[in-house]
């Protein structure tokens, strides 16, 4: 199942439009459609980058077996607030939107790890570079929390400076992993 993220100003998280939580909702929704309908044996949320982020999230929540994120913002709301990402801020959480939002959204990753830490134990695969800047931004907080939490993560770094590059890397991954 590809969920295209369609809210908001080039996508929400699937998390909030305009200070709703409508996004998350209606994903929630679907997910839970579908995985009613079937007996799956295996569960796997799958993303890279902002999806990334969604596949740790909706992952705990559905209890998927794997979760495999690339490169994924940790601290969301810090990420969102520099100025080329401003605009996905505003339509996420309001035009007025300001350090009370911002706070808001650097506590969900946090909060929702702890939340679920003792309710799902997936193997959590992490894929990133040191050479790119959402190591120093995310990757160090979400891996100190996910050890925290005693959560089993398999990391994989590759050596790329371009956060747009996770994309190759995150190919070359799936395929070595799903086709074992």
């Amino acid at each position: 199942l590809y969920i295209l993220d369609v809210w908001g100003y080039k996508g929400s998280y699937y998390l909030f439009e305009n200070g709703s939580d409508t996004p998350c909702k209606n994903t929630l929704a679907l997910l839970n459609h579908i995985l009613q309908k079937g007996h799956y044996k295996h569960i796997y949320s799958i993303g890279s980058s902002k999806g990334g982020t969604a596949a740790i999230y909706f992952g705990l929540i559905i209890n998927a077996s794997v979760i495999i994120a690339g490169a994924c913002q940790y601290n969301i709301g810090n990420y969102l607030t520099k100025p080329e990402h401003y605009e996905i801020f505003r339509a996420m959480m309001g035009v007025n939107a300001g350090n009370e939002e911002r706070e808001k959204l650097n506590s969900i990753m946090p909060s929702h790890l702890q939340k679920y830490k003792d309710k799902s134990s997936p193997i959590i695969h992490l894929l990133y570079s040191k050479n790119e800047h959402t190591y120093q931004d995310d990757i160090i907080d979400l891996l100190d929390k996910l050890n925290e939490c005693g959560y089993r993560v398999l990391e994989k770094q590759y050596d790329f400076s371009e956060h747009n590059d996770i994309g190759i890397y995150f190919k070359k991954y799936l395929r070595e992993l799903l086709l074992k």
